[in-house]
């Protein structure tokens, strides 16, 4: 999705996504055309698995999960969701720290798919400002448990390149429970409901503590 094998240049992945026609970086309520690709894939892998499948959207593919909900889909990890952004700042700007950078036809999908989401960033993140989980909140409410990590030493890759390890240990617990690896409730370390401390129930949802 990103470049060529084995490349390693940061900006270049970033302009060769956005210039490519499968990436849709900058517009408010349009969905990237990749996502209708990684459907496919994701009904393939369920139906190969013969199970449900999870998740998990980093930087540019962040609030791409929810967009893929429902069907094989059934755990949505959102870490750092960056789209859509001004390329020249390169960073959201304006209105655009207030949108996920899905057609409102995906976010329809996801708030009727009722699966419970774990999302993350960190809380000094340019790239994923506080106004883009705030409208997460407001369309998920209490299907959504979040993470915002508090580190001065923490730029914006929660679970990669600045990665948080009890953040890593919430999405583990999360999908565990989600996928049927565990039958037990999974309390998280950070993840908050409703700004409250929570777990993820055997029954999938998420419940305050």
């Amino acid at each position: 999705m990103f470049g060529e094998p084995g490349q390693n240049r940061f900006f270049a992945g970033y302009f060769q996504s956005c210039a490519q026609a499968d990436f849709e970086c900058s517009a408010l309520s349009t969905s990237s055309p990749i996502i209708g690709k990684l459907r496919e894939v994701c009904r393939r892998v369920s139906e190969h698995a013969r199970g449900p499948v999870g998740v998990i959207g980093m930087c540019l593919t962040g609030a791409f999960p929810l967009a893929l909900l429902g069907d094989g889909v059934q755990a949505a990890v959102l870490c750092q969701p960056t789209l859509p952004f001004n390329a020249l700042f390169m960073r959201p700007i304006g209105a655009q720290r207030r949108v996920l950078g899905l057609a409102s036809s995906d976010l329809d999908r996801a708030v009727k798919s009722r699966i419970a989401v774990l999302a993350m960033r960190y809380r000094n993140d340019a790239l994923c400002p506080a106004e883009r989980f705030r409208t997460l909140r407001e369309t998920l409410r209490e299907r959504l448990a979040q993470i915002e990590i508090e580190d001065e030493n923490g730029e914006h890759s929660t679970l990669a390149g600045d990665l948080n390890l009890d953040a890593f240990a919430d999405a583990v617990n999360y999908l565990k429970v989600r996928l049927g690896a565990a039958n037990r409730p999974q309390r998280m370390k950070l993840a908050k409901l409703e700004g409250r401390p929570c777990e993820i129930g055997p029954d999938g949802r998420w419940r305050r503590l």
